[in-house]
């Protein structure tokens, strides 16, 4: 039964079994089959040809296969030598390819090629004869390129074509080396192997030439879809951009913003911005191959990349631009000024993509000497031109060092009103992956987690761009046109792919910020309690005063004061010497009340924790005289506490009775259990005094609340030692030294933490009712609940340092989430009550990074809720329009012929009806 059950779910198994059988039929296929007399099947002739990509498997004559190939020219025929079959073709069965006619008619006139001609399948490279129509009825049939068009045939030249590629090769090639990234060169190997495998034929070269039909296939393929045929100037007449699939989830006056978005509410103005990120990839370098005017672009600046004319004109004026940094770890301007560009004339190309990771119209342009600011201006100044009504955020990797002094470049680009985007742009952010590599003050004044108006956005856009388009060939050897006629075939593929899945993805989004908004909004409020209204009135309006004025005092600026190592190291030497010699339980020959008795119970059972820390550390053998004295010392307690236990808590005599003897001895009395009430048997706790019960609870309660004052103290003395190790600490004997400090700490921060836990135990021994007060103030301690906010943001540093103190986080906490996602500790809930000053001014800066994720996130839920309304109105507006270029009146005016008309007609019909599915589609998500 299991192996039955097992070959269903797995088939391979089942064939495995009867793979012999499909050995056997492929073998079959190898002979005549049932036509072994060698007659044809439809005429009874000698039968010679077989095809091989017909469904039926016929044995016919030369004019029969010729006959009934006339819709399927090129299928692979093979021809019977009298032993096997062997590769042949319809135009050695006879076969010749009438153009301008039916293919079951024949044309009074024909023109026969004057050369074998020569059509590129996906199952081949075929030689064919071929006819093109020269009849009284050829004008109406259209020149010879026309009738290779009408016949799906891609001419490779326009004059005298001898070479075609069909429509489905095209197709087939274009999407592969856009979607699993295969070279055209290995896709054309492959279409040479299907032709022959065995390297003995003579395959006619035809690369050059598939490469220039897929070439203008992917440029006529982008002016079809961009609506060309509908304007009577044609292609040429094309605008800077029009071809370019836009973002319908960005704000676009006069297509998907409401008639009243200028005058919205200045706390609502955020949903109409326009987000944009910038990057630069080294990955598309292109060698001095050609010029651009051997090899010019098809379609300069129409979709993606910007005209190169103007482009060069305004980089010729900027040749020897440096540019200079002042902020660590840009690599961008190490490469603006590199000298790894002999040899090339591109060396990678710069972009810009929206919020939605869609890249701009005019959004891209090549690169020559690394990314200097003249490339990115120019770049970043045409694509926003083509929505300059709507205010901007803008994001760049290095956009602490690129803003400064961006007006006064924008003024000399050769654009009309280009520094009109310096007053757009309203907030300048650094994407979030790469500020971790900018200066305290740049992680601060340019992060998206603390910019109003902006979301969740991440601006990383350009990244995942560039990974979408990496592979599909090298671009080295490509000529300047070929370059960029495939980057534009690259940019408009991956848009689209965008376009179709962006609802999906904006549904999935929404509903994950709606539970991050209200996450988020109930750890902000928890933030809040026991922090007085006036004071929250007053770090909001800091908050407030910053956002409106950035010459205000930063709210999210943390400026490091607080205790120094020094400090921290005294205070850590003095406690120990206090632990050594201090004691919370009262005098052994004091006068005991049950409060006296408790207290010197608990004192006991500190130090039993103390004497098994010290017992665990120890290492074999003799031990010192300082663990033995202090045995003796606790053994000495434990001897008068159990008479005092006798009397005080009676219902443990049968319980010391039963402890065995082994408990008597000096060496064993850290495994000894009191028996406090908490740690009594459920038996022997009801018989115990409640009074003695309700006293232990208090005295737990304020254990507990002790403990998280002192564990908040040590998280944040941790916090400024390992912040200092990064930044100031180095060499071995420095690190040594540091090092040991932090250890003494994490072992306190532990011993605190297990204190905490033992009496929150003990509380849920003593009561255990879920609706008791002290469980508003407590919760069980984790592991990942012992960390310090200050923690959650490190400077840039080498990598080897860095990862040393990441190492430290994760040991401490387990790790931490990213600051958008992140959640406070419950145990700073309330920190200012019994903090230092210190953690009182940590504990501001926290909350006010909470109130920053709480907005990010309600921001969020707005704008997806927005976004997801533009898109609607995007689709709806896109099928309009392509009805209305569908329109009778309108292409009348384009053109007479009929069957042109109908064409028109027929395209705008079915690309609205896309834009409407897409819409129903989204509608039903």
């Amino acid at each position: 039964m299991f192996e039955t059950d097992l070959c269903q779910d797995n088939p391979l198994l089942l064939w495995r079994d009867e793979r012999d059988l499909f050995l056997e039929e492929l073998i079959r296929l190898e002979g005549r089959g049932v036509s072994t007399d060698n007659c044809c099947e439809l005429c009874c002739k000698e039968g010679k040809f077989r095809c091989v990509d017909c469904l039926a498997v016929q044995f016919l004559c030369g004019g029969c296969v010729t006959r009934v190939h006339s819709f399927n020219p090129f299928h692979t025929v093979e021809k019977w030598n009298g032993s096997y079959f062997e590769r042949s073709s319809l135009r050695e069965a006879g076969y010749i390819l009438q153009l301008g006619h039916h293919p079951a008619d024949w044309c009074t006139n024909p023109q026969r090629s004057t050369k074998t001609f020569t059509v590129v399948h996906t199952n081949g490279v075929h030689l064919i004869d071929l006819a093109f129509c020269g009849c009284d009825q050829a004008g109406n049939h259209g020149t010879r390129v026309q009738q290779l068009l009408r016949r799906r045939l891609f001419p490779a030249t326009t004059t005298d074509p001898q070479t075609a590629c069909t429509f489905s090769l095209l197709k087939s090639a274009q999407l592969l080396s856009l979607q699993s990234k295969l070279s055209l060169y290995d896709y054309y190997l492959c279409i040479e192997q299907l032709t022959d495998a065995t390297g003995t034929a003579d395959v006619n070269d035809r690369y050059k030439a598939f490469l220039r039909c897929l070439r203008m296939w992917r440029h006529i393929r982008m002016s079809k879809r961009g609506g060309r045929s509908y304007d009577s100037t044609g292609i040429q007449g094309t605008s800077p951009g029009e071809l370019a699939v836009l973002c319908p989830a960005c704000p676009i006056p006069s297509v998907n913003l409401p008639p009243n978005w200028r005058s919205i509410g200045k706390d609502l103005e955020y949903l109409y911005y326009q987000a944009f990120g910038i990057d630069a990839c080294f990955r598309f370098k292109r060698r001095q191959v050609s010029s651009h005017e051997r090899d010019p672009e098809l379609g300069p600046g129409f979709a993606y990349l910007v005209a190169w004319d103007a482009y060069s004109k305004h980089l010729a004026r900027f040749t020897n631009q440096q540019e200079m940094s002042t902020c660590s770890g840009l690599s961008a301007l190490d490469h603006a000024n590199s000298k790894y560009v002999k040899g090339y004339t591109t060396t990678g190309i710069v972009c810009t993509t929206c919020r939605h990771e869609f890249v701009l119209p005019e959004g891209a342009g090549p690169l020559q000497k690394g990314e200097r600011y003249a490339n990115t201006d120019y770049v970043v100044a045409r694509s926003t031109s083509h929505n300059s009504e709507t205010k901007k955020i803008a994001s760049y990797d290095i956009m602490c060092q690129w803003s400064i002094n961006l007006r006064n470049r924008l003024t000399e680009l050769p654009l009309e009103n280009a520094e009109c985007l310096d007053d757009q742009i309203i907030a300048r952010v650094v994407p979030k992956f790469h500020l971790a590599a900018h200066k305290e003050e740049c992680r601060i004044n340019f992060s998206l987690n603390y910019e109003p108006g902006v979301g969740r956005s991440d601006m990383e856009g350009p990244e995942r761009t560039w990974f979408g388009l990496q592979g599909g060939g090298s671009t080295k050897d490509q000529g300047p046109g070929y370059w960029s006629d495939a980057m534009d075939d690259k940019f408009g593929h991956w848009n689209w792919l965008k376009l179709v899945r962006l609802g999906t993805l904006l549904a999935k989004k929404y509903t994950n910020a709606l539970v991050q908004s209200a996450t988020h909004t109930d750890e902000f409020d928890a933030l809040c309690v026991g922090v007085s209204p006036d004071t929250v009135n007053l770090w909001t309006e800091r908050i407030l005063n910053w956002e409106g004025d950035r010459s205000q005092p930063n709210p999210y600026f943390n400026p490091s004061s607080g205790p120094s190592e020094l400090e921290i190291r005294r205070r850590l030497t003095l406690e120990e010497e206090k632990d050594d010699t201090s004691s919370t339980a009262v005098d052994p020959s004091d006068d005991f009340t049950e409060t006296k008795y408790l207290l010197y119970g608990l004192d006991l059972e500190q130090r039993q924790y103390k004497l098994q820390s010290v017992l665990a550390s120890a290492t074999s053998g003799l031990l010192p005289t300082s663990i033995v004295e202090l045995r003796t010392t606790f053994h000495r307690r434990l001897v008068k506490f159990r008479q005092l236990q006798t009397q005080y808590q009676p219902e443990t005599i049968p319980l010391l009775a039963r402890l065995p003897s082994t408990c008597q001895d000096p060496d064993s009395v850290h495994e000894i259990p009191l028996f406090l009430p908490s740690s009594l048997p459920p038996e022997a706790l009801r018989k115990c005094s409640q009074q003695l019960i309700s006293m232990e609870k208090e005295l737990r309660i304020g254990q507990c609340r002790d403990s998280l004052v002192q564990l908040r103290t040590k998280l944040t003395a941790q916090a400024r030692l390992l912040k200092h190790k990064f930044v100031h600490i180095r060499h071995q004997g420095p690190n040594t030294r540091s090092h040991g400090l932090l250890k003494r700490n994490s072992t306190k921060i532990e011993a605190i933490a297990a204190r905490y836990s033992h009496g929150f135990a003990t509380l849920e021994v003593l009561d255990s009712s879920n609706g008791s007060e002290w469980r508003s103030e407590f919760k069980e301690l984790r592991k990942q609940d012992i960390w310090c906010f200050s923690e959650a943001e490190l400077p840039s540093a080498p990598t080897q340092e860095r990862a040393e103190v990441l190492r430290a986080r994760v040991l401490l906490n387990g790790g931490a989430a990213p600051e958008g996602n992140r959640m406070v500790s419950w145990i700073w809930r309330g920190s200012l009550k019994g903090g230092s000053e210190y953690q009182g001014e940590e504990f501001r800066f926290e909350w006010s990074k909470a109130y920053a994720r709480r907005s990010r996130w309600n921001e969020e839920v707005m704008l997806l809720a927005e976004e997801m309304r533009r898109i609607l109105e995007s689709l709806k507006w896109k099928s309009k329009n392509w009805l209305q270029k569908g329109d009778d009146q309108v292409i009348s005016l384009l053109t007479t012929c009929p069957f042109q008309l109908e064409g028109l007609r027929a395209y705008a019909h079915r690309q609205a009806h896309v834009f409407s599915n897409l819409l129903n589609h989204f509608l039903g998500i």
